[in-house]
């Protein structure tokens, strides 16, 4: 059964599915590899990121790894406000409250 995933992206961010992936892309390509375990088992860490945690106005977002936070820059094509705003220059992007 498909579950569909809501996310808290604002209206200017064009197809949420791929924006969260992109993010979690940049997540799991950034963060360090923990080494595997003496028996071989494999690693306990899982990349997550939060919806919730994602700054438009500073063009970051929270990548979660274990339990390890880090914060990292969003790309610069990243839209940033309703007015074709971009994390190319981030004194135009606007703070976006999730709900609003």
């Amino acid at each position: 059964r498909k579950r569909n995933i809501t996310f808290n992206f604002p209206p200017y961010v064009p197809n949420h599915h791929a924006f969260a992936s992109s993010l979690w892309k940049l997540c799991n390509e950034s963060t360090p590899k923990p080494g595997v375990r003496i028996f071989g088992s494999l690693p306990t860490y899982t990349r997550r990121i939060n919806d919730l945690q994602v700054n438009f106005k500073d063009c970051t977002f929270l990548c979660k790894y274990g339990s390890s936070n880090v914060t990292l820059e969003m790309p610069q094509e990243t839209p940033c406000g309703p007015d074709g705003q971009t994390c190319k220059d981030k004194t135009r992007c606007i703070e976006h409250i999730p709900g609003c």
